[in-house]
């Protein structure tokens, strides 16, 4: 059975007796699952096998109801009381019978024959019970015996012809019906037969491409596109091809309207025909602006080529269908991801020509568009890492720092990178040490040799190295803050960080008091 959530995009609906497409909601949004079934319960009333073509979501016409729900031609005389607890006898049946609870169907079944033991009406419902568990040989008793009491019933010999076929092969119902939807004065048998051998065949797309006839030869044209919707979800390539002429003589046969071209588009698209389709949909899209569902199957058809190109190697091409692709659904997060694809790659064709800032430039245009993403993330830190030893051959060091961090960001365990950019700031602020003495150096100096140190220790914390010389370096730089520049407040900061790292150690913990007694006694300072 057709699952009505995913094939609401192709599917639509609309009132009983709708026959003109003008005043039909095409291209006006629709309902959800549960109001389709719903809708199609309370049009369809008790036919039986009518719940897929409320999944369907099409809408038979009141003619259409009239000749299916007509009433059987043997009226007993009843009083008006019995006749109205007669009614509610069929209409629990039937309902339990739509909802699939065969039993209590049954049992109401039976009260109807405990009034008439001749009542054709209980008969038919007992045929349709039959039919809808797949019983069609018992079905076929009980509807004879329905006709035998109503022979004037065109409902009840439609449905006892339906059951008597649909004893044959699947390939031999479809050719029955597609003989009889192509007359209008049998068109209603035959889309009654497609029906129930959609049930039994539900993915059978030449079923579906017949049904959409019978529709045409009744001049239903809503409902004929509604199921030509639904064999393009089912339809193979050679399907596919019949498809796209019946919508073509569709869209030939009828007012303009926006779904006709968005099912042609999206045919073509499946057909490889992807000007076609782009042509197709922006037709669609130019009928109905308002619908973003056809902009947004404009936009796949891009994001398509763009994918196309980008496995040729033709970024700049694959830069154009994703940019244009976001600009038409702008609401389409996944497009994001082929376009930053294009970028990494730009990215990594600059690398190789020793572009370091181009690429650079591209590669963090991919980081913004992913954000938290981590779908690239190893792709990614591979390519800052790249340009980092880039940056770092031409001796750019602040770029090669920088990449060697993005790498970081996106993969910290990538081979090799912790430890290359630990040693990077361990020696950054080495250097500074290396060149002054603690009383050469300036505040700058040492906030400079601190974080360094800093960094190192929060990247690896596993080594004790680190550990030790940064809490070194903050005793060492709360000296000069509180000894030099009188600035107690950022030595006690220094000194409170350095115990942090070693409570137990005296020194620290000594210079700590002293700053908080200099600052009790200078709170100016």
């Amino acid at each position: 059975m057709i699952d009505p959530t995913s094939a609401l995009t192709s599917l639509i609906t609309t009132v009983p007796g709708t026959s003109r497409i003008a005043s039909s909601p095409l291209d006006r949004g629709g309902f959800g699952p549960d109001a389709i079934v719903e809708l199609g319960k309370k049009i369809f009333g008790d036919v039986p096998g009518y719940a897929l073509a409320a999944q369907l979501g099409t809408v038979l016409t009141s003619t259409l109801q009239s000749k299916l729900l007509a009433p059987t031609q043997r009226v007993p005389i009843f009083s008006q009381k019995q006749a109205q607890q007669l009614g509610k006898i069929i209409t629990k049946a039937a309902q339990a019978l739509n909802n699939g609870d065969f039993q209590q169907a049954k049992a109401h079944t039976q009260e109807l024959l405990q009034r008439d033991v001749n009542d054709p009406t209980a008969y038919h419902l007992l045929g349709r019970i039959a039919q809808a568990e797949g019983d069609q040989k018992t079905a076929i008793e009980y509807l004879q015996r329905a006709s035998q009491l109503a022979p004037q019933s065109d409902r009840i010999a439609g449905d006892l012809f339906v059951a008597r076929q649909l004893l044959r092969s699947d390939t031999e119902v479809l050719e029955t019906a597609s003989q009889l939807v192509a007359n209008r004065g049998s068109a209603l048998q035959g889309q009654q037969l497609l029906f129930e051998l959609a049930k039994r065949t539900p993915r059978q797309a030449e079923t579906y491409l017949q049904l959409a006839e019978g529709f045409r030869t009744l001049n239903l044209p809503v409902q004929q596109l509604g199921v030509l919707g639904v064999a393009l979800e089912e339809g193979g390539q050679d399907d596919l091809k019949i498809l796209e002429g019946k919508i073509k003589d569709f869209i030939s046969e009828n007012e303009p309207v926006g779904l006709a071209y968005s099912l042609l588009g999206r045919t073509q698209q499946k057909l490889g025909r992807f000007d076609d389709a782009i042509q197709s949909l922006e037709t669609a899209v130019g009928i109905a602006p308002e619908v973003r569902r056809y902009t947004a199957e404009l936009a796949n058809v891009h994001a398509t080529l763009g994918n196309i190109a980008l496995g040729k190697g033709d970024l700049s091409a694959a830069q154009f269908r994703f940019e244009t692709a976001r600009d038409l659904d702008p609401l389409d997060a996944d497009l994001k991801f082929g376009l930053a694809a294009v970028f990494i790659s730009q990215g990594k064709e600059k690398i190789n020509q020793g572009l370091e800032i181009a690429a650079r430039s591209l590669l963090g245009r991919a980081s913004a568009l992913l954000g938290s993403d981590k779908s690239f993330d190893k792709e990614l830190a591979v390519s800052y890492l790249r340009l980092g030893h880039r940056a770092l051959s031409d001796t750019m060091e602040g770029l090669a720092q920088l990449n060697f961090e993005e790498a970081f960001k996106r993969n910290p365990d990538l081979g090799g990178l912790r430890r290359l950019l630990t040693d990077r700031y361990r020696e950054n602020g080495q250097n500074v040490l290396d060149a002054k003495s603690y009383a050469d150096m300036s505040m700058t100096d040492f906030e400079t040799v601190v974080d360094n140190f800093q960094k190192a220790r929060d990247t690896d914390p596993t080594r004790s190295s680190f550990k030790s010389s940064l809490a070194n370096e903050l005793n060492e730089f709360g000296l000069k803050l509180m000894n030099v520049n009188n600035d107690y407040e950022r030595a006690l900061e220094m000194f409170g960080r350095a115990r942090s790292l070693y409570p137990e150690n005296a020194t620290y913990k000594s210079n700590y008091e002293a700053a908080l007694n200099l600052k009790i006694q200078n709170p100016t300072s």
